[in-house]
């Protein structure tokens, strides 16, 4: 017995050690608790008992035990459960589509946003089954460790070059460093601790995860250990189903990046948010964001009552809502570019109902949209294209949190959120307002389910609330709710406030407040007319109409740049082999890192970025397929899938090449 509890300190001191230098948030953790405990402060839930031939782990309060058995045989069990199919124990990386290509007309603009990928995908699947066995696993996710017995056993089977160890019981990890030498297992491998991390905090390092050896993407083996909590499993399907290049597709960022060059140089006005402003208008007087979730209907006679004593920053999809309510937003931001969109302004006059208000666009604004409004009224935002000489600006994953974004930038020091509740209605499920044109209602019944398949919107799983302790979100939202986690500590500063008024999610850096708790008595009314003008001297002072002559020369290097890409892409396709899958393999990564190499500069970042997430979904589709064991006619599949990989490798490249060639002939003169 004596030796064993020696062996245990040791493992323990030993995992000390390799926390401390590898993984020191992890390592910290450890510390603190120990430190809680030692104090008093913190009270042990479990004990580590050796049970004759084995550890087991003693629930304090009941005296029950977590492995209740052997726990070395419940760990082998773990480990058989464990194989290589890719219809077990899996998340599945990304959604497919199988000959969708075939009704191009019917497809709607979101699905025309992948229209290059559906022959490789339809391709895929033609020749794909579920029950088909990876040669290899590169990643493995490991969700609950206990004592992580099972670790080294499942590492001994599948070998893979990355593992997410996912622990939501900190005392119980600390249980595990005396049993599992981690310091053994990770000589051969990655290892990424998500050891009791909050929702947010998970979110960014499940990121990082994807990121590392993104080309293996396709499908996620993992292990469950049956004590932990499945909420994980829903947070895994929520960023799965929220990757950028799913949400924003390849050909959609292509149009966007594409779409300034209609109007540039056209007597548009662009304007220049990249830096904080300071002493706006917006710093004199208090802002209302309204945006188009549940709690807006909730709060309809409020708005009537105080409107006037606010600035109003209105998310196009409200205008309805607004115009219903006689409520005259100041500023407008839009930044769907969808033709769709046309219907958040076509239901009702909106020309007449905003000639006193201003337009903030996004550089993606269909032109219909644009053109229902008087040029002096229309004002656009470079969306990281970078056409004018340091010009950008800010943005989250949706309208609403890029309007607050906005008036962080422009200064507002008082900043009320209403309408932005990133959750559905905790007792309709409704998911917006009543005249938001995709509103949808869930059932709230089966809310707390483990769904099988991914879906941005049905997804659902819950999130701290605002006001209450809970609310259910949906992948779609919590994009905007991680984007906001990330970027409101670095642009908002000290002297600004944001008040959130809404029955939806909790806002990191925001402070709930009841619209009745709100001291609007005291506020005056506001002098629109002056708001107007000082909105206008405010852009004004920052914004171009037309391209430098050193904007023109950086759109020309941005023409070399893609004809480089072109020559890269032509060297490839002449020195491509097909006999030998691996080898094959080695060439398509070799000349993705080539394009994606080029990447860094003003110049290269937009159509590095389409290629980025073009290639997000491609590779992991060739890269499984060829990692399927057994695969018939290895060398014949292997070149369909590249004849299909090139076709779109050259759509995209002769996208922008003529793009900035017509744009350079017909509006610079040269």
């Amino acid at each position: 017995m004596k030796e064993i509890e020696t062996l245990a300190i040791q493992t323990y001191e030993k995992n000390l050690a390799f926390l401390k230098e590898k993984y020191q948030e992890t390592f910290t953790k450890i510390q603190a608790l120990n430190s809680a405990t030692q104090s008093g402060q913190y009270s042990e839930k479990y004990s580590l008992e050796y049970m004759t031939t084995y550890f087991d782990v003693k629930l304090n309060n009941t005296n029950d035990y977590l492995y209740a058995d052997n726990s070395i045989e419940i760990s082998k069990q773990l480990s058989k459960q464990v194989n290589f199919r890719k219809d077990s124990y899996h998340f599945d990386g990304f959604r497919m589509h199988h000959n969708i290509e075939k009704i191009e007309d019917e497809l709607q603009d979101t699905q025309k946003g992948l229209l290059g990928l559906y022959p490789l995908m339809s391709y895929y699947l033609d020749n794909h089954k579920e029950s088909d066995q990876l040669k290899t696993i590169k990643k493995f996710i490991f969700i609950g460790t206990g004592l992580a017995l099972h670790l080294p056993l499942i590492d001994s089977i599948v070998k893979a070059k990355h593992y997410l160890i996912i622990e939501d019981d900190l005392e119980l990890f600390h249980l595990s460093l005396f049993c599992t030498p981690y310091y053994n297992f990770a000589k051969e491998t990655n290892l990424t601790f998500c050891i009791a991390q909050n929702n947010n905090i998970f979110a960014n390092t499940f990121e990082q995860f994807l990121e590392e050896a993104w080309f293996t993407n396709k499908y996620l083996k993992y292990s469950y250990f049956p004590a932990h909590s499945n909420e994980k499993i829903k947070h895994i399907q929520n960023r799965l189903a929220s990757q950028n290049f799913m949400t924003f597709p390849y050909r959609t960022a292509i149009d966007k990046h594409l779409k300034p060059l209609e109007f540039i140089n056209n007597d548009y006005t662009i304007v220049n948010l990249s830096e904080h402003l300071h002493e706006t208008i917006f710093s004199q007087k208090p802002t209302l964001v309204i945006g188009a979730g549940p709690s807006l209907d909730k709060q309809t006679s409020w708005l009537r009552e105080n409107h006037s004593k606010f600035i109003i920053i209105a998310v196009a999809s409200t205008l309805k809502y607004l115009y219903e309510n006689s409520v005259t937003p100041d500023l407008v931001i839009h930044v769907d570019g969808f033709d769709n969109s046309i219907n958040l302004f076509n239901s009702f006059d909106s020309v007449e109902f905003l000639k006193d208000s201003l337009l903030l666009f996004g550089s993606f604004v269909p032109t219909n949209v644009r053109e229902l409004f008087k040029k002096e009224q229309c004002y656009f935002l470079e969306e990281n294209t970078y056409y004018f000489d340091r010009f950008s600006s800010r943005h989250g994953a949706c309208v609403g949190s890029t309007s607050l974004i906005h008036s962080i930038m422009f200064d507002a020091k008082e900043i009320y959120l209403l309408g932005l509740d990133y959750a559905l209605d905790s007792e309709t499920g409704a998911s917006h307002a009543h005249t938001h044109v995709t509103k949808e209602k869930q059932n709230m019944s089966t809310k707390s389910e483990l769904k099988t398949t991914i879906d941005s919107r049905e997804n659902l799983f819950s999130v701290r609330g605002n006001f209450k302790q809970e609310v259910y979100t949906n992948p779609l939202f919590y994009s905007s709710i991680q984007a906001l986690y990330n970027l409101l500590p670095y642009l908002k500063d000290t002297t600004q406030k944001i008040y959130n008024l809404n029955d939806g999610a909790y806002i990191e850096n925001s402070t709930p407040l009841k619209t009745e708790d709100i001291q609007t008595t005291t506020l005056p009314i506001l002098d629109k007319k002056y708001i107007h003008n000082e909105i206008m001297n405010m852009f004004s002072q920052r914004s171009a109409k037309s391209l430098s002559n050193e904007d023109v020369h950086s759109l020309m290097q941005r023409l070399k740049y893609t004809k480089k890409i072109k020559s890269l892409i032509n060297k490839y396709e002449k020195n491509i082999s097909y006999a030998n899958s691996d080898t094959y393999l080695y060439k398509l990564l070799g000349i993705v890192s080539d394009i994606l190499h080029l990447n860094g500069s003003r110049e290269t970042d937009n159509i590095v970025e389409s290629y980025f997430s073009y290639f997000k979904y491609a590779i992991p589709i060739i890269h499984d397929m060829l990692n399927t064991k057994g695969l018939k006619n290895s060398k014949h599949h292997t070149k369909k899938l590249d004849k299909l990989f090139i076709n779109e490798l050259k759509y995209i490249e002769n996208r922008y090449e003529s793009s900035y060639e017509k744009f350079l002939k017909e509006r610079c003169n040269n």
